[in-house]
């Protein structure tokens, strides 16, 4: 953090709902050492959505050898004159792209609860890693942060330092950066990171295993 920066709270993670959550044996299988980022319609219309599309990028490259990010992807398809809403346009140019795999996310949730005294903020995303050329999902998550401005006040000589902390929080200029890494880093935690699994890996986990 910046020296002078305000400080921003410590997030909470929420536990994950009872879905298939991790890598599909069809991972292993596929091998996708590049990944395509799926621009998000609504994401370029909130601060959430714009950091979280460069934090998935930023996280996913650390595991894969080449990442395709939703604002490449957006330059991509429109030279080639595709639509980056379209799933069909995507698997076109992933194909052209070289990448096996496309991560789809979406916003679940990008709430903001404030009282002159308090405030919470909440943002949670789903993601699939689908194979290209045949739409097969490979990987599935899901993750939410919660953040707040502390407790709320609980007796009257408490209000002014609620009052300051409720506005320092919602005045912070590095929240939504913060919140979309730690939910980032969240989301993948279950993601095979590739570049440490190795071939031997890969293969000891394919031996016996049909490509589905």
């Amino acid at each position: 953090m910046t020296p002078g920066a305000p400080a921003t709270p410590a997030a909470t993670t929420a536990p994950a709902a009872a879905t298939p959550i991790g890598a599909q044996r069809a991972f292993y299988r596929t091998d996708p050492q590049c990944v395509l980022v799926q621009p998000d319609p609504g994401s370029e219309q909130t601060a959430a959505g714009t950091a979280l599309e460069a934090a998935l990028a930023r996280q996913l490259s650390s595991r894969f050898n080449r990442v395709i990010g939703a604002g490449e992807q957006r330059r991509v398809a429109r030279t080639l004159a595709l639509d980056p809403a379209s799933a069909t346009d995507m698997r076109r140019t992933a194909r052209r792209s070289g990448c096996p795999a496309i991560l789809y996310w979406s916003l679940t949730a990008d709430e903001h609860d404030k009282t002159p005294l308090w405030s919470r903020r909440e943002i949670s995303v789903t993601a699939s890693l689908r194979r290209s050329d045949d739409d097969v999902e490979l990987w599935r998550g899901q993750h939410a942060v919660r953040r707040a401005s502390g407790d709320p006040p609980l007796s009257l000589f408490s209000l002014p330092l609620a009052a300051y902390k409720a506005a320092k929080f919602d005045r912070s200029p590095e929240l939504a950066a913060s919140m979309a890494d730690d939910l980032a880093r969240g989301l993948f935690v279950s993601l095979p990171d590739l570049r440490q699994l190795g071939p031997t890996s890969l293969a000891r986990r394919n031996s016996g295993s049909a490509r589905k």
